[in-house]
């Protein structure tokens, strides 16, 4: 993306189009914040919507168990299932 965003301007004749280092700057951290958001945001809904469905929530957790890899150590919490 960046080699991209520098890119700008050079093809043609003119230079006025070319990013400033404060314009390249800038661009890269919306891109970088947008991306964040937009997974922050899809998590935080796919997480409601499994909290407010039992049967949903049943559903997944197989699938969880299927996706764990083999030899990885469990969780200390009781309940909690995870791998780290």
């Amino acid at each position: 993306m960046l080699s991209r965003l520098i890119r700008v301007g050079t093809e043609g004749d003119s230079t006025d189009d070319r990013l400033t280092d404060e314009e390249l700057r800038d661009q890269l951290v919306t891109l970088l914040l947008a991306g964040h958001e937009t997974t922050a945001t899809a998590l935080a809904w796919a997480l409601y919507d499994l909290g407010r469905s039992p049967s949903l929530l049943a559903r997944s957790r197989p699938r969880r168990s299927r996706v764990t890899t083999t030899g990885s150590r469990r969780c200390s919490r009781s309940r909690c299932g995870c791998t780290r």
